[in-house]
């Protein structure tokens, strides 16, 4: 399913370079926020839901267990690393005047775009499982 585009996310594609650069350390701050954010969680699992959690819930807690570790094990660094060399493209871009190449910059910009907000999705996701674990847990 494509995701559809944002008026603000239209707006911002087309904006000055500087904009878009701006746009990319947003991220790079989303990301982090989102690591700490994950440990806080799996550590509030650990504490609060992994003792005594019944065996009808196993599997469901393996599976938030695995999404936890497979967000803060590669998939957060991976995106990191993607959004770090998008930056780099940028700054050669403004530093060479090689404007001839902006398209290409602002079609990857839209792509990491729509893979930050498919990360965002899942996170809300996660953290709504992860909730409704504890409450039923603590109910």
């Amino acid at each position: 399913m494509e995701l559809l585009t944002s008026p603000k996310a239209t707006y911002l594609l087309e904006a000055d370079l500087t904009v878009l650069h701006e746009e990319s350390r947003e991220w790079l701050n989303d990301i982090s926020f989102w690591c700490d954010e994950i440990a806080f969680f799996y550590t509030l699992m650990i504490k609060k839901v992994d003792k005594d959690y019944g065996l009808e819930n196993k599997s469901e807690l393996a599976h938030i267990q695995d999404e936890i570790l497979s967000l803060s094990g590669k998939e957060f660094s991976d995106m990191e690393t993607v959004i770090k060399q998008h930056e780099n493209y940028l700054s050669s871009l403004l530093e060479s005047d090689l404007l001839k190449d902006e398209r290409g910059f602002r079609d990857s910009h839209r792509a990491i775009s729509s893979q930050v907000h498919a990360f965002d999705l899942r996170i809300h996701k996660l953290k709504k499982n992860i909730f409704a674990l504890v409450m039923k847990r603590h109910a």
